[in-house]
């Protein structure tokens, strides 16, 4: 599933951009910048290649319950960045 990351409320970060997410059996999503996915696939991403295109708000909507367990409820950090295990440089 390819997400766009359009509009967002949260502090901007160098790595901010769309996103990928496949989901595990068990249901966990599993998340990867596309611009992480481009370097280790060695292709780029086509979002029209992807099963289906939603928005980080969308996203952010149907796994609201989800992201309030497994990320910091401090809305100016990105769930999505968080999910992905992106650490900031000190």
């Amino acid at each position: 599933m390819y997400i766009a990351c359009t509009i967002c409320n949260c502090q901007k970060e160098e790595c901010c951009g769309d996103m990928l997410v496949s989901f595990g059996a068990d249901g966990v999503p599993a998340m990867i910048m596309v611009t992480d996915a481009n370097f280790l696939f060695g292709s780029v991403i086509d979002r029209t290649e992807c099963l289906c295109e939603i928005s980080n708000a969308k996203f952010r909507w149907l796994f609201e319950n989800y992201l309030q367990r497994h990320a910091d409820t401090n809305p100016s950090l990105c769930p999505f960045l968080q999910l992905t295990k992106w650490k900031k440089s000190p």
